[in-house]
């Protein structure tokens, strides 16, 4: 029994960049176009939705919610975790609604697959949903490098954050509630 548990924790793969909630409205191209510009990288996408676009040979995509998808990747091995309007809006099935209790079991999951001097990136909309993440991170080892509102070039930059920047005035854009943080090891 102890064999066949280190056997599989040793073939446990590696990631360089991981991403939660890859598919979102885009099927898992932004991942794939990163990983198209970053050979010598590793790219894991994890969402809830098979993807339907071809891997390439640095990216792999994993079907389930964030923690299963995070329990495939060996201790330590990633530099940088991503997630876009995901973490913080979903629990573990899809549009279900959200603890602090469910970000805080995933940000555990997410510090221990981070390099020592990792880092989380996510970008999340509305009050409550930064209230929340900022509340788990507290929780846990990270320490919160940054909170703000994203620019305009980073909504524009992105198929998930784009659409709220369609229309001039628009109200999360007025509220400057699509917020970035960036929190380490």
């Amino acid at each position: 029994m102890v064999f066949r548990k280190l056997s599989a924790w040793i073939r446990k793969p590696h990631a360089d960049v991981v991403h939660l909630g890859n598919l979102g409205s885009d099927n898992g191209a932004k991942t794939r176009e990163h990983a198209l510009k970053a050979p010598e990288k590793r790219f894991l996408g994890i969402d809830t939705t098979k993807s339907e676009i071809a891997h390439t040979a640095n990216w792999r995509q994993h079907t389930g919610d964030f923690i299963s998808g995070l329990r495939t990747l060996k201790d330590n091995s990633a530099e940088l975790i991503t997630s876009e309007l995901a973490l913080g809006h979903y629990g573990p099935k899809f549009n279900s609604i959200i603890t602090v209790e469910y970000n805080l079991k995933v940000l555990k999951y997410i510090y221990r697959k981070l390099k020592p001097a990792g880092r989380l990136e996510i970008i999340v909309a509305g009050i409550k949903n930064v209230s929340d993440l900022r509340q788990a991170l507290e929780r846990t080892k990270f320490r919160v490098l940054e909170i703000r509102p994203i620019t305009e070039a980073e909504a524009h930059s992105s198929p998930y954050t784009e659409r709220y920047y369609s229309k001039p005035g628009d109200y999360l854009v007025q509220r400057k509630s699509i917020v970035k943080i960036v929190a380490g090891k």
